[in-house]
């Protein structure tokens, strides 16, 4: 009696361990899923109530919002690609950048991974902030004396801002500088530094600083606060352009950097107009070359691949929807007889998007 409850025993274990559970919950168990059953309705006709009852208590679980009239219907429309964040973003993590008097630094981290570092910064150099914003991402020293003028001092204040970029962040530094005995608040902040050269020099240790801390993942929650908008927008279709948060004469020469990363070889160019001229020309392959005898008995290997190409106009100018805005458009200027399709166009836009700081 005793063996044959065993055996009944081991057999059942053997049935549910080889059915599983899916004789409980499988399609025919004790307890069906019917998650899936969903796909299986159909669209029925809408009940037909008796006269005199009034149909206010009956809804559609799901409505179906009615169709408007447009001119689309009928089109065929092909979903674009996903701009990236950043289509060539440069290995160097911190790099200051200088325009018309004025540097930053450009890091790529968060502001909020930023901030964090340049407390740690000050905080090695035996420096208490005096006012610390990190919100706005403002930091400023005390007054610290100079030792080779024991008869000025000088105070920093650090803006973090969001970068162009999404994954980056701009540092700036302003220096103020005073007689010591001056009575002097936060109100008297001038608007640019009093020496550039000490902007410039706190700039660079910073900097130095930032590049060689280890990646460690520090983030500062209060920092989170930084506006981190983006900087960057793609316009798309028939107007495809850049919009970018920068003023026309950085927005120029950010675009001259961000065509020469994203492979383009410029022409020619025109600042009072703002255009370039250039050729989308990527790196070629070796065995795509022109041979031994081409370059020999052609022209050289400059002007071979300058004349290779279609020819492109760039054009930076003003916003006309963002004030300190500014625009960048790409439009055919050559075609030399390629056939260019304006999902091309908007590629190479999406390549000088990536590269724009």
């Amino acid at each position: 009696m005793v063996r044959r409850l065993a055996l009944f025993t081991a057999c059942t274990t053997i049935v549910l361990t080889q059915s599983g559970c899916s004789y409980f919950f499988g399609k025919d168990g004790v307890f069906p899923d019917r998650s899936n059953d969903y796909l299986k309705s159909q669209e029925t006709a809408r009940i037909t109530l008796p006269q005199g009852v009034h149909e206010d208590a009956i809804e559609d679980a799901y409505v179906i919002p009615p169709i408007a009239d447009s001119d689309d219907l009928g089109k065929v429309f092909e979903t674009p690609r996903p701009a990236p964040l950043a289509s060539g973003v440069d290995e160097d993590m911190v790099r200051i950048q200088s325009l018309k008097g004025d540097s930053w630094a450009i890091i790529e981290l968060q502001p909020g991974q930023v901030w964090p570092r340049l407390r740690e910064f000050l905080m090695s150099n035996g420096i208490t902030p005096e006012f610390s914003d990190g919100v706005a991402g403002i930091l400023e020293t005390p007054w610290l004396l100079r030792s080779e003028d024991a008869a000025k001092r000088e105070k920093f204040r650090f803006t973090v801002l969001q970068g162009v970029q999404r994954e980056s962040s701009e540092v700036r530094v302003l220096q103020w500088e005073s007689d010591r005995d001056s009575a002097l608040s936060r109100a008297d902040w001038p608007t640019t530094s009093t020496v550039a050269e000490r902007e410039n020099w706190m700039l660079h240790e910073f900097s130095t600083f930032v590049a060689n801390t280890s990646a460690a993942d520090s983030v500062s929650l209060l920092a989170q606060g930084i506006d981190t908008k983006g900087r960057l927008k793609l316009y798309r279709g028939e107007d495809s352009h850049i919009l970018v948060d920068l003023d026309r004469n950085r927005a120029w020469a950010s675009t001259a950097k961000a065509l020469k990363k994203a492979q383009f070889n410029i022409i020619d160019l025109n600042r009072d107009s703002g255009e370039f001229f250039a050729r989308y020309q990527p790196a070629e392959l070796e065995e795509d070359k022109p041979g031994f005898f081409a370059r020999m008995f052609g022209a050289s290997d400059e002007e071979l691949e300058a004349e290779k190409g279609a020819l492109y106009r760039i054009t930076v100018s003003n916003s006309t929807e963002r004030k300190g805005w500014s625009e960048v458009r790409l439009a055919i200027e050559d075609s030399k007889g390629e056939e260019i399709t304006a999902e091309q166009l908007e590629n190479l836009l999406i390549e000088i998007k990536g590269q724009l700081s």
